[in-house]
């Protein structure tokens, strides 16, 4: 499976430059979904961080775009309204992306209670951990 821009922007309203998922390579919706971010260097986020480095905080923001699109494909048909991030807990930073890095990001189904959806979220570069988090979603019509 490979979702591209297109697909991703019919999901979450997310737009360039915020929008930092360039690929989705797995959906299983509303369990499990892995994605590709790629630092270039004519991001406008390029070099603001640390030492020259991507936010690493943004990293966080990519995983909540991919939790998203991970939810909003496990949501029924039909219903209406968007999700949001609800909350974002055990947030903890690795390794520093720079322009070059291919990040995976990975996000995965923990519980879910009514409306509200709960993702474990990883990022890596180069099997280094970079971030990880456990976001928490409000999605109306959600089924897992």
């Amino acid at each position: 499976m490979n979702i591209g821009r297109q697909d991703i922007n019919a999901t979450i309203p997310h737009r360039y430059p915020f929008l930092f998922i360039d690929r989705v390579i797995e959906l299983e919706p509303g369990v499990r979904a892995a994605g590709l971010m790629n630092i270039t260097a004519d991001s406008p986020f390029a070099g603001m961080g640390k030492a020259g480095c991507f936010p690493q905080l943004l990293l966080i923001e990519a995983l909540a775009q991919l939790g998203a699109v991970a939810g909003a494909a496990g949501v029924k048909a039909g219903c209406a309204g968007p999700g949001y991030l609800a909350a974002m807990t055990d947030v903890k930073f690795g390794r520093r992306p720079v322009v070059g890095d291919s990040i995976l990001l990975v996000a995965e189904h923990r519980a879910k209670m009514g409306q509200l959806v709960m993702f474990n979220a990883t990022a890596e570069i180069d099997g280094e951990a970079a971030a990880e988090a456990t976001l928490t979603f409000s999605l109306p019509g959600a089924i897992r």
